[in-house]
């Protein structure tokens, strides 16, 4: 999975893997027995997640425009963003993207907003969690 997430093709998944390009991957080819083994297997892909929030202003300062946006750890990649003033409502736009992911843990600083909507049992609060979005902050 992590390769796939990071664009390894096909022939470079192979040759970290030690896979021969003949081996059987497609179901169409494969035994009786074979297929039937194959369509037992389950493949449970699960995300781990930061999120946070930045600020920045339109004309002046006063003028506030929040970013709230959620990284996978391991890759980096930007899952969803939302951009709006910093209210739960704006919050919930973000969450609402994200529920097309399959999430299992969440790790988060500790505004109000996240203890509020995300479940205890997928969260997780500490800035020693978040230091992969914080660098992505710095570089925004």
């Amino acid at each position: 999975m992590e390769m796939t997430l990071n664009n390894s093709g096909v022939r470079d998944i192979g040759r970290v893997l030690q896979i021969s390009k003949d081996t059987k991957t497609n179901p169409y080819f494969l035994t009786n027995n074979e297929f039937d083994s194959f369509a037992q297997l389950e493949v449970e892909i699960r995300f781990s997640a930061e999120m946070d929030d930045f600020w920045s202003f339109v004309q002046n300062k006063c003028n506030q425009r929040w970013t709230w946006y959620a990284i996978e750890r391991q890759s980096g990649i930007i899952l969803a963003w939302h951009n709006a003033k910093r209210q739960n409502k704006n919050f919930l736009a973000l969450w609402k993207l994200l529920n097309r992911y399959p999430i299992h843990k969440y790790h988060t600083d500790d505004w109000s907003s996240y203890s509020k909507y995300i479940p205890t049992n997928r969260h997780q609060i500490g800035k020693n969690r978040t230091w992969k979005i914080k660098q992505k902050n710095l570089r925004f």
